[in-house]
């Protein structure tokens, strides 16, 4: 029960009610569908606040993480805003909600701009794409992170080796983040594109026996943390 002092949310709480009875969607797709129906018909517009968390759990008795689920997804739409203690806000109109990606990469080389390239070709116009760089510094890495994570709906990343990294990139669910150019173990179900250097160079040194074996000796330079 809507108390006065929270009618503005009303428009919004009874979209979503009436998508539940269409028994078709999720709860989690009913609280987004309803968000998109108020807003096409302007019962919300820009910079209009939408319930908090715990109001929706009050107003639908739905689960916590529902709620916060249909958020994210809004906000990684660019749909919606998360504003610090003041709630959630809408932020844009557009609600065909176009895909963004974001690449969080190690600097600008050829082998970057050719991927980044390929993405922007290869994927439909209406998906945006943004590019970060880190420079292999974990404190730029962490920065970044923090800035543009919830805030997209898929993530391209060539990760930093360490354990504060692989904490963070934890957090993106594993549907949301491909990992590229190095392998970082981040457990089952992650997706990755990483360099393979171990068995090609041992190949290469098959192929060049018949040259190689005059030699007495041979050095070859390989640093352990190259390998994946």
């Amino acid at each position: 029960m809507l108390k006065n002092k929270d009618n503005i949310f009303k428009p919004v709480i009874d979209r979503i009610k009436r998508l539940e009875d269409l028994n078709t969607l999720s709860k989690h797709e009913c609280i987004v569908q309803g968000v998109l129906d108020a807003i096409d018909a302007n019962e919300l517009e820009v910079h209009s606040s939408l319930p908090s968390v715990n109001n929706m759990i009050q107003y639908l008795g739905y689960a916590r993480e529902t709620f916060a689920k249909a958020y994210r997804d809004l906000i990684a739409h660019g749909i919606v805003e998360s504003k610090n203690r003041k709630g959630y806000f809408v932020v844009s109109n557009n609600t065909l909600m176009k895909q963004k990606v974001a690449v969080l990469l190690y600097a600008y080389d050829t082998f970057q701009d050719t991927l980044v390239s390929e993405l922007r070709t290869n994927l439909p116009e209406e998906i945006t794409v943004d590019l970060f760089f880190h420079h292999n510094n974990t404190e730029t890495f962490e920065d970044i992170f923090n800035r543009i994570q919830g805030k997209y709906t898929v993530y391209i990343v060539a990760p930093i080796e360490n354990e504060s990294s692989v904490k963070l990139l934890q957090s993106i669910p594993a549907s949301k983040l491909l990992i590229i150019d190095r392998f970082l173990d981040l457990g089952a179900g992650y997706s990755y594109i990483a360099q393979e250097f171990e068995n090609s160079s041992y190949q290469i040194f098959e192929e060049l026996y018949p040259k190689i074996k005059k030699y007495e000796e041979i050095i070859f330079y390989f640093r352990d943390h190259t390998a994946v």
